[in-house]
């Protein structure tokens, strides 16, 4: 969608008043405020029926209807004759289409992006660098990749129909420090790789250039989250069906050995050993995993979660099944989430106004009142992230682990030439002005926890959940 403008009108339709048919009609404009909010307002005044001309910077003109008049059948006047027949669809192994989609992908961000003036001071640039990479290129999405990572945002989604094949590794991995560590291998075996190994080479490549290739187009705001997204994807854990790759690997003991593996795993379907979502780890403390609860299975729970004495809210994945209205049993008092902020930019792409909006959690009985201590880490984002924005404000208990992903708010998307779909963050998010200012932008920053801390090899290898460890060591300095 585009954002549209009435002061640059042009009355280039007034030559066709002649031709609108004798019926009542009204005038329609679409105002474009970004981001999937809605706005209740009084009806704006309308000009006459017109086209608002826009000359580019490179010289290209185009007339895009602001205002319409319109019955109760549809816009006025009545197309007449056959529509025209229909062309196949444009590919994106064409340059020209894939040149096309980064300018579209270009001008919604320069639209609708919320704080790309933050993470890409030199827009211009970026876009040039990516028109160049889908110009030399032939991956059908390899401009819009190099342009979603100069974004800086864990939200920036670009998607292409032929990716629904790709299949993944048989085994799941993570970044600690400088290493890239196996964390989990399907049970139809890997050639012998284990949980704690470390990857050494990638298709013949040491790692180290194999991961600096990924790091080019990782998106992710936090510099942990970025780090992660660049191994998760195409290229990196997921390929095309059946491929194989030559992976060599170090065991803990130093021992080499290269093994040859094929992408024949569905994406997402292997996961680190994980508690029951609600589980006790020793009398009177309960583990709770948000990710895999929904509203029902928090009200079955909510009993014995308000009789334990200590618990651990685990927030390292997404919650997306769970409501917000959980958070209202963890304080006697109001509590208000980070600020959720839209710009509005005008035709020049100067922003022209803000809106605002935040959570009211009134208290709801029973109360927990509980030691508490919540789990934090690089693949908290965006819902998880305003949980953490609340846990942090209102000061409900530690948050221990790894600063999250830096990518709070709604998703805005748009389909593009080619069959790309392509999405970015849609809000602003702002921490409380005590964080000071680099602090209050909680994208791409991140909320920060209290205690830093994060897996070792030795740890993964022994299946043990190292930021879990560290929670109960919390917990128990607390007592």
């Amino acid at each position: 969608m585009q954002q549209t403008s009435t002061t640059a009108s042009v009355n280039v339709l007034e030559r066709m008043a002649d031709t609108l048919p004798e019926t009542e009609s009204e005038l329609y404009q679409w105002s474009e405020t970004g981001g999937g909010l809605r706005i209740e307002s009084q009806a704006p005044p309308l000009p006459e029926p017109a086209n608002s001309e826009m000359v580019t910077g490179v010289g290209i003109r185009a007339r895009v209807p602001l205002v319409v008049a319109a019955d109760a059948s549809g816009t006025l006047p009545r197309a007449s004759g056959a529509p025209p027949t229909a062309r196949p669809g444009a590919s994106a192994r064409e340059r020209g289409v894939r040149l096309a989609a980064v300018m579209q992908a270009a001008a919604a961000v320069e639209a609708f992006h919320p704080y790309h003036s933050r993470t890409v001071p030199n827009l211009d640039a970026a876009i040039v660098a990516a028109l160049r990479t889908a110009a030399e290129q032939p991956g059908a999405t390899a401009g819009l990749d190099r342009l979603a990572s100069e974004l800086r945002d864990g939200h920036a989604q670009v998607i292409h129909p032929d990716a629904a094949r790709l299949r993944a590794l048989p085994w799941e991995w993570t970044p600690l420090g400088e290493d890239l560590v196996i964390t989990a291998v399907s049970p139809t075996g890997a050639g012998g790789v284990r949980p704690g190994d470390r990857v050494v080479r990638f298709g013949g490549e040491p790692i180290e250039s194999a991961w600096a290739r990924w790091a080019e187009v990782a998106t992710g705001g936090s510099p942990g989250c970025r780090r992660l997204e660049g191994v998760k994807w195409a290229g990196a854990l997921l390929g095309e069906p059946g491929r194989s790759v030559e992976v060599e690997v170090e065991s803990l003991d130093g021992a080499l050995r290269t093994v040859e593996v094929s992408y024949d795993t569905a994406p997402g379907g292997l996961r680190s050993i994980r508690l029951d979502p609600v589980a006790e780890l020793s009398e009177g403390t309960l583990y709770v995993d948000l990710s895999r609860l929904d509203d029902r299975m928090w009200r079955d729970n909510l009993k014995r979660l308000t009789a334990a004495e200590r618990l651990v809210v685990d927030l390292r994945d997404y919650p997306g099944r769970l409501s917000r209205d959980f958070l209202r049993h963890f304080s006697t008092e109001t509590m208000v989430s980070d600020d959720f902020v839209l710009p509005i930019w005008g035709a020049a792409g100067e922003e022209v106004r803000r809106l605002s909006t935040a959570w009211r959690l009134a208290p709801k009985e029973p109360h927990i009142s509980s030691k508490r201590v919540f789990l934090a880490g690089a693949s908290s984002v965006s819902y998880a992230e305003s949980i953490l924005g609340v846990v942090q404000r209102a000061s409900l208990g530690p948050i221990v682990g790894d600063t999250s992903c830096g990518s709070n708010g709604n998703l805005t998307r748009t389909h593009l030439i080619g069959g790309t779909l392509w999405g970015f963050t849609g809000l602003d998010t702002l921490g409380p002005d005590t964080l000071g200012p680099d602090g209050i932008h909680r994208n791409p920053a991140g909320i920060q926890p209290d205690r830093k801390v994060g897996p070792t090899r030795e740890g993964i290898a022994e299946s043990r959940d190292e930021v879990l460890e560290a929670a109960l060591a919390v917990l128990e300095d607390g007592d």
